[in-house]
Parts: structure tokens; sequence; C-alpha cells
């Protein structure tokens, strides 16, 4: 897991480095978000690509946190010894953006918690709003579509009768605005903190789960 803080890289590499002088040969890198080794790692390096948005989809992420992204990945790929794809949609794009060579590529699909299961009438808790209801779990980037199903939802003839449920993060500023503007704030819903048992009542209790992702690398909550 590489998305500890600063201070825990500094000290894994005073680590590396006075096990490098005790003469041990380092064995495998394995970066699970494109994080790179020490200059003087000898090892062998494996990295996972979960996606490749970022490389597929340019024109929704052309900033400079964007660019600094797709360089970091590009480099931890280019190093790498073989790379485990989530995805045969994750290994058919790294193939084709970055010209990796398809042989060190490994598809090691994702699964789902078998906790997800339908549930028995009786075992069902109701939630404190009107049902039925829409579904919508994740996060909100450009490429999920968020806003167009919003703004779809926001022309339903029913949306005063089915609220849109949407579990994930907290609303953004601009969010907020979109909701005001098509005037659904008050029927929309977001739920934050959700643990497995919540999202499990209520993948089982909504009318339609709502998915409409432009692009995923595996999409996990399908599968839930």
């Amino acid at each position: 897991v590489d998305w500890f803080p600063k201070g825990f890289w500094h000290r894994l590499g005073l680590i590396h480095s006075r096990v490098s002088k005790l003469h041990v040969r380092p064995s495998i890198w394995h970066s699970t978000y494109y994080t790179l080794p020490v200059s003087h790692w000898r090892g062998r390096q494996v990295v996972t690509v979960y996606d490749m948005i970022y490389a597929t989809r340019p024109d929704i992420y052309q900033d400079r946190v964007s660019d600094e992204f797709r360089m970091r990945q590009k480099q931890c790929v280019a190093q790498a010894d073989a790379v485990i794809c989530i995805s045969n949609t994750t290994r058919q794009d790294l193939t084709e953006h970055y010209q990796v060579d398809p042989n060190i590529c490994h598809v090691t699909p994702l699964s789902y918690n078998p906790f997800f299961i339908p549930l028995a009438s009786e075992n069902l808790i109701a939630q404190p709003y009107a049902t039925p209801f829409l579904l919508y779990v994740g996060m909100r980037g450009a490429h999920k579509n968020a806003n167009r199903l919003l703004q779809a939802y926001s022309n339903w003839a029913r949306r005063d009768e089915v609220p849109l449920v949407f579990v994930g993060s907290a609303w953004k500023p601009e969010e907020l605005a979109t909701l005001e503007t098509l005037g659904i704030i008050d029927h929309v819903i977001r739920l934050t903190g959700v643990d497995d048992e919540h999202l499990r009542q209520l993948y089982n209790q909504a009318a339609a789960f709502v998915y409409p992702s432009e692009y995923e690398g595996f999409g996990i909550p399908v599968l839930e």
C-alpha cells in the first residue's frame, strides 16, 4: 500500500539504506498506486494499474495535477518488469496508449464482497426517506457522469415521488449550485460514511441502481 504520508516513505528509504549496507539483495517493489522505488533499487518492479482514464480522456482531465499523474503512471509502467491489470479493458488501454508489451501485462480481476446478497423482506430495515428511490454509489469524477444524471433526473416527471440517493463524498460547492439551479436539492439525498450493512440495505431496497459512468477500469458497484 503506497498512499501513506511522505514521512512513511522517508522512513522506508532510511530502512532500505540500512538494509543495503548489510548487503541484503532487494526482492520486489510492488507499487499499488504509482510510487517509484529509491534510485538505487536493484530488484524487480511490479505495478498495479486500475484504469487508464487519465490517458483515454485527456479532454476532461487536463489540469496540472492530471498531467503529473499521467507522467508518473507512464514512468512507473515503463520501469516495471510486470504489470498487473484489474481487467481486460485496462490491459487493452495500457498497451494502446503506453505501447506496453502485452506479454508483461497480467489480468487479475477484482471481485466483490459476498456480503452483498439479496435479503429476505423480513430482514429489510426501513430507510428514513420515501421509497421507491434511485441509488447511485461511488465517486463523482467527470467521467462518472453524475452531472448528466442530475440533469436527467431534474427533467423526470416522477422526481417529486422518487428521491435520488447518492452514496459518496460531500457535495462540492459547484455541485450544490447545480442542485439549486436544477431545482432538485430537496429531492436528492447524499449519504456518507455508509458501512457495508447500510449499503447492502440500500442495494436491496432501491427501485433501480444507476451507474452512468462513461468509463471504468472495473466497476465493483455493478457486481455488488
